[in-house]
């Protein structure tokens, strides 16, 4: 009897001791600072249990004072789900601003300290819609700082821009409130610094009205900024430096040693890969502007044709038309003002080594063909021209190109950069 008594008051103690030193139950949903709008599902909300909690009490205020709370209501358990007491048709029309905390119901009908109170509010008016940039913009290099428009809000007051690096915004970048329907970058940031600047950003507005009423984030819009001396060397796996010594690095091959060399020209300038395993021109040409605006990049270097050669089967009714495709990716690149260099296809490795191919003569005469087309059409299209296919001959130890392959098409280490080298000057010739 005794031995109860001490552990139903060792108990309550406990419980005392929890209820004066710990803190209140932690929200879940609606997350903090919930932006509700008409149609939304009426808010089921949810916060952490409580040890020994015999309930819990669902506070509610407007302006995070608490000095005189709007009052609240009790639950048994750790959630509310308030679609259970108003319907739809009730909601929608509903407009607040409201902040809301839970408190633990203890044993004795004591409520426990309360936990953080999160912020949600509700409104009938349409969020703002962004105008400028439009969607799927791509702005060229020498473009001038770029100017965000929306749609006003109601009875205005603020505004909040939030920045995502992908659509869904599972990991925005950020938020901005601002005081009116547009943002002229230029006043914040020079031209000659935005010229540099290469970068994918979808962008979308919240508006608040005078009453303090939080809209959602409208519609979302995104663009691209090209960045000058932002470089991307397109191609198959060759570009991506299959055989390198840092190829499993996911960045192998000539770009990152081009790279390295463009970085004492100008410690500003990038290089980034986007190549395709077995690639063909095609594939270069289809891709072209998607790959410009997710890598931002206002100069490319640009090699196809190998796998046009070796394997034209894949290639629509079985003509590559390497030249035309060429061409494909040249408009584009001119039409954004992209600088371009083209290269002419390195050589096949003599020794062979592909089971498919063991005709290197064969392969080579094809190569050759498609490279003199290369040469001709740069020429007659005043293209900047780096000619692969001529420096590996020139550059071979003793003139032996084996020396520079990893396989069949692939070069090893050396190889690489010998292509570096010979496209450095030529990218570089009007910087």
């Amino acid at each position: 009897m005794k031995k109860a008594l001490i552990l139903t008051v060792v108990f309550a103690l406990t419980l005392i001791s929890r209820r004066t030193l710990a803190a209140g139950p932690e929200p879940f949903f609606p997350p903090d600072d919930a932006r509700l709008w008409t149609g939304d599902p009426i808010p089921y909300f949810s916060w952490s249990d409580e040890f020994g909690a015999f309930g819990y009490y669902l506070e509610f205020d407007d302006d995070n004072d608490w000095s005189q709370s709007l009052g609240g209501l009790e639950t048994e358990d750790n959630y509310f789900d308030l679609g259970a007491f108003i319907t739809q048709s009730e909601w929608d029309p509903l407009v607040f601003n409201l902040y809301w905390r839970v408190r633990a119901i203890h044993f004795d009908g004591g409520l426990g300290n309360p936990g953080p109170a999160f912020h949600f509010s509700k409104t009938t008016a349409d969020p703002p819609e962004p105008w400028t940039p439009l969607h799927g913009t791509i702005l060229k290099p020498w473009s001038q700082p770029v100017t965000f428009t929306w749609s006003r809000y109601p009875n205005e007051h603020w505004y909040e821009l939030e920045f995502a690096a992908e659509l869904e915004f599972n990991q925005p970048l950020g938020r901005l409130p601002w005081g009116q329907p547009n943002l002229n970058m230029i006043n914040y940031i020079s031209p000659v610094e935005w010229r540099y600047l290469g970068f994918s950003l979808f962008w979308r507005v919240s508006g608040e009205d005078k009453f303090g009423n939080k809209s959602p984030f409208g519609p979302v819009a995104g663009f691209s900024k090209l960045g000058y001396r932002r470089v991307m060397c397109f191609g198959d796996s060759i570009t991506g430096g299959y055989g390198s010594s840092t190829f499993d690095s996911g960045f192998g091959g000539y770009p990152p040693l081009l790279e390295e060399r463009l970085h004492n020209v100008d410690e500003k300038s990038s290089i980034t890969s986007y190549w395709f395993s077995g690639g063909k021109a095609e594939d270069g040409a289809f891709n072209c502007l998607d790959a410009l605006a997710f890598t931002a990049s206002g100069a490319m270097v640009v090699m196809f044709g190998t796998v046009d050669i070796i394997d034209p089967g894949g290639c629509e009714e079985g003509q590559c038309r390497t030249l035309e495709r060429l061409q494909q990716i040249v408009d584009y690149c001119r039409e954004y003002a992209v600088a371009t260099v083209v290269c002419t296809v390195i050589p096949y490795n003599p020794a062979g080594g592909h089971p498919k191919y063991p005709d290197v003569t064969v392969i080579q005469s094809l190569l050759d063909e498609i490279n003199e087309d290369i040469r001709n059409w740069c020429a007659e299209e005043r293209i900047a021209m780096v000619d692969l296919d001529q420096v590996m001959r020139d550059r071979a130890p003793d003139g032996d190109l084996t020396q520079l392959y990893f396989d069949w098409a692939h070069p090893n280490d050396y190889g690489y950069q010998i292509m570096a080298d010979a496209i450095f000057p030529v990218l570089t010739s009007n910087w």
